[in-house]
């Protein structure tokens, strides 16, 4: 990749995962977010992050991460 670039066909999902991960560090310390992407989530049908983005579905891993980490949700 570093020499022809991204394939097409990834630009998405490295797009996707690229704001997923912004989000994460913006929001979570560095050290836990190994653990936050590994733990299984009932809101994500038991699966993990980490699992979603190995299955392709980087798109809700993004969905995922922001809705996880939407403030406006549990402010008064």
């Amino acid at each position: 990749w570093r020499a022809t670039g991204v394939p097409d066909d990834r630009l998405v999902m490295l797009a996707d995962l690229s704001a997923a991960t912004e989000l994460l560090l913006r929001y979570v310390r560095p050290d836990r977010i190994a653990a936050v992407v590994r733990r299984q989530a009932d809101v994500l049908g038991g699966a993990s992050l980490l699992s979603m983005a190995l299955d392709g579905r980087s798109r809700e891993v993004r969905g995922a991460v922001a809705a996880m980490l939407d403030l406006r949700r549990v402010a008064p």
